[in-house]
């Protein structure tokens, strides 16, 4: 047992690395990449942040429109290992993180910010009883000082279990603890900050506000848990006033980007588990980047600390440094880094001091071309570590458990993926080419035309008629509809049940977009159970049939989609076997990522003035390998494939995520009609649905080339 006074004896290497691979800090990558993130194409924050996804965004944000900025913004605060020791401090601490987090967001004011409160423990003793009291009290008494309501919550107060050890019972119980999931109202969308830190910034500088006014108190920190130390105080809110100040600052800062077209801030992360180390290192992996600290402005002895906001002196050093230090790296108490760079840096500090934060902003660091995390103290370098270890020591444990659960090459293969520093800007910008101004012109003119679709009903019935096909499981139908209106077609919503009561004539409609989702639960097979509702079906079969070999109508398959025009191979035109076949992903699991494709060149209807092109997109399936296909054959072309962050054709895993033979990933019919991809352009036909988006891209608005591949479908269809 180590005592906090002998915080110095604790090797710094031995502490970061402890720290970093502990499951509350590490990477959590093996539980985001099953879940599809990106169904209902609204999602405008996702988990993972910059051009390598890396799993260290602060908030979640949902559109609310699939045509306007406004949304919602959701975050998550637990602190329940400070629970077993305070548990009034827990509560406090799970709602300041909450903040912290959610802040990443423009949020206008904290007041928006609405909780739903899930209460754990065992309340089975009088002791128990009161300690949920007080809790609950306490996190009352915070959040009306806050001005924040709690509208719901739901609790599970039955958590103990009985542990029998050499015939003994014992009970084991859970402390009262709380996890509080929050949602605020969005106005704009714009401007949500990511820990992934810009190496392309020059004059960068990293700045860090201490929201705890100096504190650094240790108890229940991960620090503390590897080393199995218990004592000292646990991190607290003591008070409101520094909370409300931080939102107004966040506020200022938002102001000052828009009235300047300029941005203060460039990357932002809470500190929250494993300190101000977990921190730092999360922003310089999103980044692939090294970084350089200095401690010096946060290791001053707290009695002969002179306050200011740069002042330091030789006497201020103190024999404690070594504990100090150990005390600044690993507490968790409230505070922020952000990234801004020189020049900006002084109307940075302005702001903060505006709102009376001035004395707990310090200029803490800088990137460096190393690809380094350096702390330095006293001008000694006292830790200099490859940004690449460090990573794979964070990732660690999400790579165990993966070489576990999927395909064991695969996780190495992702494991192995934290080396690569490419990043795919250059590729996307160089292969657009004098074809950039051009795509952002048409897509800049499908608002007017989407509002004169929605606004002249007269029209509507002279324009494209699109049947959005669905199945029971099928979850994607929204956003293709969406998708299509968006350049001009008039999208109607048409079950399967629809045709088989004959309620629609699929004869009288111009196109069949086939969305995306999981028909029959794929028990039968990714989408063969819902091709076999046609094939079994004489009417169906012959309506499909006929469809297909239309040369004046147009099919869209995606995803499940795409999985069901492959099994309706007997009555695609062409020979079935030219069709490829899909099954289960290389890894053995759903795999749900953003990736790059490369369109190939090809008669696509969909891809005209697109060959060539890598662009980002979404990914969200379990069966979508393609073994054995060739382009030799005369019926079936390949038209899209997976790259690799230097733009070469890849079957590497995660960059191919599914393991095709080549990469490839869509396939059209011989005259360019029939299109089947597994990708989902439906659902990044907006430029805030990416997860991560080119920089050459931000000053063209919402700009997404995946729109206009369904503008070049609506332009087909107004020529036959």
């Amino acid at each position: 047992m180590v005592r906090e006074e002998e915080y110095s004896s604790i090797n710094l290497e031995q502490s970061i690395v402890e720290v970093l691979k502990h499951p509350t800090v590490s990477s959590k990558s093996f539980l985001i990449t099953i879940g599809d993130r990106t169904v209902g194409g609204c999602t405008s924050r996702d988990q993972m942040v910059g051009p390598w996804q890396t799993p260290v965004a602060d908030c979640a944000v949902m559109l609310t429109s699939f045509w306007r900025k406004q949304g919602v913004a959701l975050a998550l605060g637990e602190r329940p290992p400070i629970a077993v020791f305070d548990v009034n401090a827990s509560v406090r601490m799970c709602l300041g993180e909450l903040i912290t987090n959610i802040l990443a967001a423009p949020v206008h004011n904290i007041s928006d910010i609405k909780l739903s409160a899930n209460w754990m423990g065992a309340v089975d003793d009088e002791f128990s009883n009161y300690d949920l009291y007080s809790a609950v009290s306490a996190i009352n008494n915070i959040c009306v000082e806050c001005d924040i309501s709690i509208p719901v919550g739901k609790d599970s107060l039955s958590m103990s279990a009985i542990k029998v050890e050499n015939n003994i019972s014992k009970k084991v119980r859970s402390p009262i603890s709380l996890n509080l999931s929050g949602v605020s109202k969005l106005n704009d969308t714009e401007g949500i900050w990511t820990p992934c830190l810009d190496r392309d910034i020059q004059d960068s500088c990293l700045i860090f506000l201490d929201l705890a006014e100096g504190e650094k108190r240790m108890r229940g920190s991960t620090f503390q848990s590897v080393f199995s130390i218990s004592s000292g105080k646990c991190p607290d809110i003591d008070s409101v006033k520094i909370i409300k100040a931080f939102s107004k600052a966040c506020n200022k800062i938002r102001l000052y980007e828009k009235k300047h077209s300029t941005k203060l801030v460039h990357a932002y992360h809470d500190r929250s588990d494993g300190g101000l180390l977990a921190t730092v290192c999360e922003m310089a992996f999103a980044g692939r980047v090294g970084i350089t600290i200095n401690l010096d402005l946060l290791t001053i002895d707290s009695v002969a600390k002179d306050w200011g906001d740069f002042k330091i002196r030789t006497e201020q050093v103190s024999e404690r440094r070594d504990s100090l230090t150990i005390a600044t790296l690993f507490n968790e108490e409230l505070g922020v880094v952000l990234q801004t760079t020189k020049q900006q840096r002084s109307a940075l500090f302005d702001i903060f001091r505006s709102v009376g934060l001035g004395e707990h902003i310090f200029e803490v660091g800088s990137l460096n071309k190393t690809d380094e995390v350096v702390f330095y103290r006293d001008a000694k370098c006292i830790f200099r570590k490859k940004r690449e270890y460090l990573q794979r020591i964070w990732s660690q444990n999400s790579f165990e458990i993966a070489k576990i659960r999927d395909n064991e090459k695969c996780a190495q293969d992702e494991l192995d993926s934290v080396a690569d520093v490419t990043s795919p800007d250059h590729i996307i910008e160089e292969r657009f080419k004098e074809r950039f101004t051009g795509f952002v012109e048409r897509f800049q003119e499908l608002d007017a035309v989407r509002e004169e679709t929605a606004t002249n009903h007269k029209s509507i019935k002279k324009v494209p008629k699109v049947a959005i096909l669905r199945e029971q499981g099928v979850n994607g139908h929204r956003e293709m509809a969406a998708a299509f209106h968006q350049v001009g077609f008039n999208c109607v919503d048409v079950h399967m049940q629809d045709l088989i009561s004959k309620t629609f004539d699929l004869s009288r409609f111009d196109g069949l977009a086939i969305s995306g989702g999981f028909s029959y639960g794929d028990v039968l097979g990714a989408g063969r159970g819902w091709a076999q509702v046609v094939l079994a079906n004489n009417f169906l079969r012959e309506a499909f049939f006929s469809f297909f070999c239309n040369p004046e109508k147009f099919v869209f398959g995606v995803c499940n989609g795409c999985q069901f025009l492959s099994e309706l191979a007997p009555i695609l035109p062409g020979k079935k076997e030219d069709w490829p076949k899909f099954s289960g992903n290389i890894s053995g699991r759903f795999e749900a990522r953003q990736s790059l494709v490369e369109i190939l060149p090809s008669n696509s209807v969909y891809f005209k003035d697109f060959e060539n092109l890598i662009l980002p997109i979404s990914v969200a399936h379990g069966y979508g390998r393609v073994e054995g296909f060739t382009n030799e054959n005369e019926s079936v072309k390949s038209v899209l494939r997976f790259v690799d962050l230097q733009g070469r054709p890849t079957e590497s895993y995660p960059y191919n995520p599914n393991g095709s033979t080549s990469g490839l990933t869509g396939f059209s019919s011989a005259d360019g009609r029939i299109l089947m991809m597994m990708p989902h352009p439906e659902r990044n036909f907006r430029g805030d649905l990416f997860s991560w988006k080119p920089k050459s891209w931000g000053g063209a608005g919402d700009f997404a080339p995946w729109a206009l591949i369904f503008e070049n479908v609506y332009k087909w269809i107004k020529s036959q």
